[in-house]
């Protein structure tokens, strides 16, 4: 088990500029350009990425890595 306590519900995003992505959902929508990656070949736990979101930006997109969850 996962010992971080996670709220519940999840805190809200944080009150800065810049677009929010919706949660993950079937019908949730983004375009996303993956501009350069700027993690190492050896992180195991997230990866961080340059990104335009919706044709703005650029941003850091980080991807988080849960193998708790993976089937």
């Amino acid at each position: 088990m996962d010992p971080t306590p996670r709220p519940s519900p999840p805190a809200p995003l944080p009150a800065v500029t810049g677009p929010k992505l919706a949660p993950f959902t079937p019908t949730a929508h983004a375009d996303i350009e993956f501009i350069e990656f700027l993690g190492r070949e050896n992180d195991k736990d997230s990866l961080v990425w340059k990104v335009d979101i919706n044709g703005a930006g650029p941003f850091a997109l980080k991807m988080v890595i849960d193998d708790m969850h993976m089937p």
